[in-house]
């Protein structure tokens, strides 16, 4: 399909959906080991193969990202019915923690 258009450019937005968490697992088990989405290695490697592969056929990859989040508004989101102090174990008791985080993908 993308061949098939007429545009040089691939737009690409990455970012969020990658390094996020299950929340709701994390608020029901939080001495358990939990990961991201996807992790950092992983959202590379499949970043730079996509990027390859547009470029392989002719395509020139613009590559977006999410703007920063405020850690406080996404915390009050994500946590939403959730048992926060859970969460915050996870984040050793700083918010800060999800911006930090999400920076490492973007």
């Amino acid at each position: 399909m993308i061949k098939e258009t007429k545009s040089k450019y691939v737009i690409m937005e990455f970012g969020g959906n990658y390094c996020g968490y299950n929340w709701i697992e994390i608020s029901e088990n939080p001495d358990k080991e939990h990961y991201s989405k996807s992790s950092i290695t992983e959202f590379i490697e499949i970043y730079s193969y996509l990027i390859d592969e547009f470029k392989k056929i002719g395509k020139e990859p613009v590559l977006l990202s999410l703007p920063p989040i405020d850690s406080t508004k996404y915390f009050d989101y994500i946590s939403k019915k959730l048992n926060t102090d859970n969460i915050l174990k996870l984040m050793e008791g700083n918010k800060q923690f999800l911006t930090n985080w999400h920076e490492r993908y973007i």
